[in-house]
């Protein structure tokens, strides 16, 4: 065991040497963003799945060389940092639609829905790149109820935008540039743990379901219905959720085991990292065979008919681009606690809720916290609920995956795992297992589970108006 251990240190020391994550929101919100949009744009489970671990490869493949440079080069181009003025934005705005339109169009003449998923996908990690690299959400609405205009919607952006400065090939000096950061500094809202990321979020969610609406308009009305219903065989399927697994515990459990202070974890907040966990799933994963979106990210290219031109004054026309301005309900469950009855040094807990009425069942997943059975999280999961919804239908589980990816579900409520219940988007007040409230900061809704693998968890809601 101890030679493993050592091995599988040196072995993830290593692979974080090349892997680090990009500058980009966590995995997590990424993934929840992706899917919520899509699901509401009427793509099916499958279909959404697929865009989501496109999303995450643009991350992944940025992060490591083993795509070559070149690729690699085009890929650090695709997540909109270091633009420093209005007219430069307008100008990578106007080529990534472009370029996405005509990228989309070329997945269509090769009758080739992975393809297109890979457009979508790739293209929407850089639309919710924007609004957590930019200063977008202090220039429009840092307080108050929740703003969800994007760009395409406002007819004259606010003067004095820009984004971060990340270092990256094309060597644009630093100089007086807003550092882009990391977990405690820079202008970036990417984690849970980073100033006005609740905001950026909402911002990124409303963007992407327009930009996804959009790209569906930019291909015939026959390839957008198949793109949205996904079927893929037995052995696609199977990949699939590998592939998803791997976005998961790749970005969760990554880790600078010499310093853990500038990289631990990247799914949903940092203290997540896990180094001989990570080293012994990230080499299972790559050594495995490509599946069929590995394959088509890599071999497609689509990363430098994304890029290409990005970065430089636009050459084409600003594709017709439809708003679909978006509002309802900012439904918040924050989790402000979580204590193992018996605390080995080694337990580490996500929570995972899902909105069983909202988003078809997608589940919003927590960050672990390793090592820490004792806790305060900064766990918060957003859910945009559409106007005029009367209550939200919730599951609520806390799993510990201690040592391992095959988790456990945790007592939570005497000896109940799961917590079903349903609350007012518009008080907070719930019902079922969690009845009562309204649950604020100063009113949790406290529970406790029983025996010796049990643990005690605090949580709360907030509801909060959204709209342009």
């Amino acid at each position: 065991m101890r030679s493993f251990l050592v091995a599988a240190f040196v072995a993830a020391y290593a692979l974080v040497s090349v892997a680090a994550p990009a500058s980009a929101f966590d995995t997590g919100p990424h993934a929840n963003i992706t899917e919520d949009s899509l699901r509401r744009a009427g793509f099916n489970r499958a279909a959404a799945d697929a865009v989501q671990v496109e999303n995450w490869l643009t991350d992944y493949y940025t992060s490591t060389p083993t795509i070559g440079s070149g690729p690699k080069c085009d890929l650090e181009k695709l997540h909109f940092d270091g633009v420093f003025s209005n007219a430069d934005i307008a100008a990578y705005w106007t080529t990534l639609a472009a370029n996405t339109k005509a990228a989309a169009q070329q997945a269509e003449r090769d009758n080739d829905v992975v393809e297109f998923y890979t457009v979508l996908g790739m293209s929407l990690h850089v639309v919710q790149d924007y609004y957590t690299h930019s200063n977008w959400v202090e220039q429009n609405g840092a307080s108050g109820p929740y703003k969800t205009t994007t760009w395409f919607e406002t007819t004259a952006p606010p003067g004095g935008l820009y984004t971060g400065w990340y270092a990256n090939c094309l060597n644009i000096p630093q100089g007086n540039h807003v550092p882009h950061g990391g977990y405690t500094s820079g202008l970036n809202h990417d984690s849970v743990v980073r100033p006005r990321y609740d905001r950026a979020y909402v911002y990124a969610l409303a963007a992407s379901y327009e930009w996804t609406e959009n790209v569906l308009g930019w291909v015939s009305s026959g390839f957008a219905a198949r793109v949205k219903s996904y079927t893929p065989s037995s052995s696609d399927a199977a990949d699939l959720a590998y592939d998803q697994k791997a976005s998961i515990y790749v970005s969760e459990w990554i880790e600078n085991p010499i310093n853990p202070g500038s990289l631990d974890g990247h799914w949903n907040g940092n203290r997540s990292g896990y180094a001989a966990a990570f080293a012994a799933f990230a080499a299972a994963w790559t050594g495995s065979h490509n599946s069929v979106y590995v394959r088509t990210f890599k071999q497609k290219a689509v990363y430098a008919a994304l890029s290409r031109g990005l970065y430089q004054p636009a050459t084409a026309t600003m594709p017709a681009f439809t708003p679909h301005p978006t509002s309802g309900t900012v439904f918040a469950m924050r989790t402000l606690n979580v204590n193992a009855n018996f605390a080995l040094g080694n337990e580490s807990y996500f929570g995972s809720l899902v909105a069983t009425n909202t988003g078809s069942g997608y589940a919003y997943r927590d960050a672990s916290q390793y090592h820490l059975p004792r806790t305060a999280v900064p766990w918060l999961q957003l859910v945009l609920v559409p106007a005029n919804t009367p209550s939200l239908a919730f599951a609520y589980s806390l799993w510990n995956e201690y040592l391992t990816t095959n988790n456990t579900l945790v007592p939570i409520q005497s000896g109940k795992k799961t917590l079903s219940f349903r609350c007012s988007p518009s008080t907070a007040s719930c019902s079922g297992d969690i009845a009562g409230g309204p649950w604020s900061a100063g009113n949790p809704y406290a529970t406790k589970g029983s025996g010796f693998s049990g643990a005690e968890l605090k949580l709360y809601f907030t509801s909060t108006p959204a709209a342009p």
